[in-house]
């Protein structure tokens, strides 16, 4: 009897600490968006009229999904100049894989490639990497700087001036015979 008493007593006592121990956890917030995201470069050259992709954003530990996307961009004096890169143009692009086993002539190449509206500087929205296209020869040359805006559980982050985007034009490309 004494024993079942104190097995009883004991189990009750394990019952109300390991209540107590649940019901005093703070729980935590959802997600982490932090203040210091930034990309491993902090400046990115893009020659006019060619395709050329960033380093994606480094998160600093914030919690994933996110979704990035460009607020503003600026030019070398500060003006917003975001009319000159939200602009859609007529860019070719593939609309199938290129073959090289059946694709063999012009005709079949050509096949496969078409015309799409898109904006001449894209931010990837999972990972922040900045895409460039060949609407870039559309660009004035110059320096610009963008303000990103990351969204996650956690919140809204507003990185200011996060990259400097050189828009250059470069040298014709050579083919040897």
């Amino acid at each position: 009897m004494k024993k079942n008493r104190k097995i009883l007593t004991t189990v009750l006592l394990l019952l109300i600490v390991c209540t107590g121990v649940f019901f005093s956890c703070t729980k935590y917030g959802d997600g982490f968006i932090s203040p210091s995201m930034q990309y491993a470069v902090n400046e990115f050259t893009i020659t006019r009229g060619r395709i050329a992709k960033s380093y994606s954003l480094t998160t600093d530990g914030s919690s994933i999904p996110m979704k990035v996307k460009w607020v503003h961009i600026y030019d070398a004096s500060g003006k917003i100049v975001d009319s000159l890169f939200s602009k859609k143009y007529l860019i070719p692009v593939w609309t199938a894989a290129y073959n090289p086993l059946t694709d063999k002539d012009y005709a079949t190449i050509s096949a496969k490639r078409g015309v799409a509206e898109l904006t001449p500087i894209v931010v990837n929205e999972s990972n922040g990497t900045i895409e460039a296209n060949s609407g870039t020869i559309y660009l004035p040359v110059g320096a610009y700087t963008m303000d990103l805006e990351v969204t996650n559980a956690a919140g809204t982050q507003l990185l200011k001036n996060i990259i400097k985007i050189n828009l250059v034009d470069g040298k014709t490309i050579e083919i040897a015979p």
